[in-house]
Formats: C-alpha cells, sequence, structure tokens
C-alpha cells in the first residue's frame, strides 16, 4: 500500500524559514543553527537562526528558522562514502 502513494521527493521552502522534505529522509547531522538531511541521492543542507525541528521520521521531515541564511543541495556521486557527508 506505501508503493501505491509514493510519489517521490519533494522539497518546499516555506515563507524563508522553513524547509519541508516530503519523501524517504534521514537526518545526518544537526547543530545548533544547521541541519543535513539525506534524502535519496542528495543531501540538503541548511542554516539559519533558531533551529527547531518540527517533524523528523522516514518520509517527512520539517526545519524551521527564525530566519534561513543558506539552503545548499548536493548530489551524492557513487564513489562517497555514504557514510562521510
Amino acid at each position: 500500500m506505501k508503493k501505491l502513494f509514493n510519489t517521490g521527493s519533494l522539497i518546499t521552502i516555506n515563507e524563508f524559514s522553513s524547509i519541508q522534505i516530503n519523501g524517504p529522509c534521514e537526518l545526518v547531522t544537526l547543530g545548533p543553527d544547521f541541519a543535513k538531511v539525506k534524502s535519496g541521492n542528495y543531501v540538503i543542507e541548511a542554516t539559519g537562526d533558531e533551529l527547531l525541528i518540527d517533524l523528523l521520521s522516514e518520509e517527512i521531515a520539517i526545519i524551521s528558522f527564525d530566519s534561513i541564511h543558506s539552503v545548499t543541495i548536493a548530489k551524492l556521486d557513487n564513489e562517497v562514502n555514504r557514510y562521510d557527508l
């Protein structure tokens, strides 16, 4: 049943203060002002002021800031050690 509704991954930035990732994802690194999340073959890193994790599960992540300073999306190469992100 889960595969029936699988629509792929979607990344949304809401009002330059929160990031929502829909689709399979996992937390890589978390700091006081940044979060790094892996989704498929991509790593999404966001930095900003006053980080707050609103929701984090296998299928969705909502990360909020007072304001976002930067968002970086990088595709992982086949040769990259996936545990050394």
